[in-house]
């Protein structure tokens, strides 16, 4: 997985038992215009334990003026009006994110092990206003080596910079539901780990997490 420093984030919603024809419609008319156009996605998942019918993808860039040039290019592409059209009636509803990816150290062969897990944890922190710098010092200096250690390197982390603010993204992947049981046991019997919950929550003003599975082939 390319370390993007831009991150757009769509999360759609789709019409009941609509997920499988918008996946089909992803790899037959989308992802070639995207492809010529965007890149590969950083990701593609399909919500697993949250609200359902839900599809999340995520496309990467280098700055907000590399997305613009970009998508303008995508916009132009005569085959993308295609997907407009046989995706009418599909989605409910849209929402789209703009992130920015914490540059914190990970070794990159863990990292790229962490990418292609199939089952993934999406978690969304939204924190108290201006206590984003501290959460991170926090994460950084006493959350990041416990996750590692037990859970293993984060697929990536954001903080988001359009759309909801104060808020830090964390993804994490699993090899199946049994492995996430396990590991976060481990992880929450180690008494440091209680220490920097309670250090830490004092700074949430809430937490979301959303179960994800990776769409082989996205």
């Amino acid at each position: 997985m390319k370390n993007h420093p831009i991150v757009d984030l769509r999360l759609y919603t789709m019409r009941q038992g609509g997920v499988p024809e918008f996946l089909r419609l992803a790899h037959e008319v989308v992802l070639p215009v995207q492809l010529r156009h965007i890149g590969p996605p950083v990701a593609y998942y399909v919500t697993d334990i949250g609200p359902q019918q839900e599809v999340m993808h995520l496309w990467g860039y280098e700055s907000l003026a590399d997305m613009e040039v970009r998508r303008n290019a995508r916009n132009q592409d005569p085959e993308w009006p295609k997907y407009g059209e046989a995706s009418d009636g599909l989605i409910d509803k849209q929402e789209t994110s703009i992130l920015r990816r914490i540059p914190l150290k990970v070794p990159q062969d863990a990292e790229c092990a962490s990418a292609d897990k199939p089952l993934v944890e999406f978690r969304v922190t939204t924190l108290h206003r201006r206590r984003l710098p501290e959460f991170l010092r926090l994460f950084e200096s006493q959350a990041m080596e416990i996750q590692m250690r037990h859970v293993g390197a984060p697929i990536a982390l954001y903080t988001s910079d359009v759309g909801h603010l104060n808020q830090v993204i964390q993804i994490w992947g699993y090899d199946s539901y049994a492995d996430m049981e396990a590991r976060r046991k481990d992880r929450d019997q180690e008494p440091r780990w209680a220490s920097y919950l309670a250090t830490r929550d004092p700074l949430v003003v809430a937490e979301n997490v959303r179960i994800v599975r990776r769409v082989p082939g996205l």
